[in-house]
This record gives C-alpha cells, sequence and structure tokens, in this order.
C-alpha cells in the first residue's frame, strides 16, 4: 500500500511543472514567472536568429527587422507579468504565441520535430503564466491582507513611477525598433 502512494506521488512530482498546483501566492507568483520566462526565451530565440539573418544575409524562418516589433512586444508583456501578473498580458502573450506559431508552421511545414517540442514546451510556460496570473489575483482578491511574496509590485496610485519607467522603456524600445527598420528601408 505505502509502495503505491509512493508511486501516486513520484507521479505527481514528475508532472508538476507541466500542470503546477497553485494554492498560495508564492505558486501564483512561480507560475506566472514561468509564462514571462518563456516570453523572454522567444525574444532572445528570436532576436539571435535576426541577428545572424543580418550577418549572413540569409533569410531563415522569414525573420528579418520587422520581428524588432514582436521582441518588443514579448518583453513588454513579460515585464507587466512578471512584476504585475498582469491577467492581460498573459493572455496577450500565450495568444500573440499561438498565432506565431501557426503562421510559422503554415509558411514553414517542414520544421523538425524539435521545433515542435521546443513550441510545446514553451507553450506549457505560456500556459502556466496564465494560470499563474488569474491564481494571483483571485488569491489576492479573497485575502487582501495577505502578505505579498518578495518581489511582487501591485498597482497603486501612490507609486506611478514603476509604470512609468515601463511604458518609457517601451516606447524606446519600440522608436529604436521603428528607426532601425526605417534606416534599413532607406537603404534597400
Amino acid at each position: 500500500m505505502a509502495d503505491q502512494e509512493k508511486a501516486k506521488e513520484t507521479s505527481k512530482n514528475q508532472l508538476e511543472w507541466v500542470w503546477p498546483s497553485i494554492n498560495d501566492l508564492e505558486a501564483a507568483q512561480s507560475a506566472s514567472y514561468s509564462g514571462a520566462a518563456s516570453a523572454m526565451v522567444v525574444a532572445v530565440i528570436t532576436l539571435l536568429v535576426m541577428i545572424y539573418n543580418l550577418a549572413s544575409g540569409s533569410n531563415l524562418l522569414g525573420i528579418d527587422l520587422w520581428v524588432l516589433f514582436d521582441i518588443s512586444l514579448y518583453c513588454c508583456l513579460a515585464a507587466a507579468l512578471y512584476w504585475y501578473k498582469s491577467r492581460v498580458a498573459a493572455i496577450l502573450l500565450l495568444t500573440t504565441f499561438i498565432a506565431g506559431k501557426i503562421y510559422m508552421f503554415a509558411q514553414f511545414p517542414k520544421l523538425s520535430t524539435g521545433g515542435v517540442v521546443f513550441a510545446i514546451i514553451l507553450l506549457i510556460g505560456f500556459v502556466s503564466g496564465v494560470r499563474g496570473a488569474f491564481a494571483f489575483h483571485k488569491i489576492r482578491k479573497s485575502n487582501p491582507n495577505a502578505p505579498l511574496p518578495e518581489g511582487v509590485h501591485v498597482r497603486v496610485i501612490g507609486t506611478p513611477m514603476k509604470v512609468t519607467l515601463i511604458i518609457i522603456l517601451s516606447l524606446l524600445g519600440l522608436f529604436v525598433s521603428l528607426a532601425i527598420v526605417g534606416l534599413m528601408l532607406g537603404e534597400a
């Protein structure tokens, strides 16, 4: 009997990274961090492929300078999910990722199985981010006096500087991206 319970517990622990149980603020925070981390992985990989394409003159996966907008979007939404547990950011990250993968697989149907497996792993991270953001606000609403985990920021009228800083950095990234694209189009 003890062996069966131990086997069930081991099986449950092995699946914890796929579908973590979210029953407190720390677990919700951790789950939302998975979504933010997945977004940053996508942004970095996209940036590396873009740099490779520019350096080699190739057109790997059809990625060009226009993806700087996508990279900026992923980074801004990841910041909103990471710091504020933004439900809107979590949903936008998930839908943007799914739409991008549908487009990519339609344009490049001969992608390797490794690409599909990696996309599924990232998708799990994005879904976890959505679950974490919603759970965080649900738990917070049911117990507003509960202490916040370390590193969590809640939007308060008294601290607009953090929000303002994120908006300024986001716009700066967008303007730099547009300037680079404009320069590249001017040379073509």
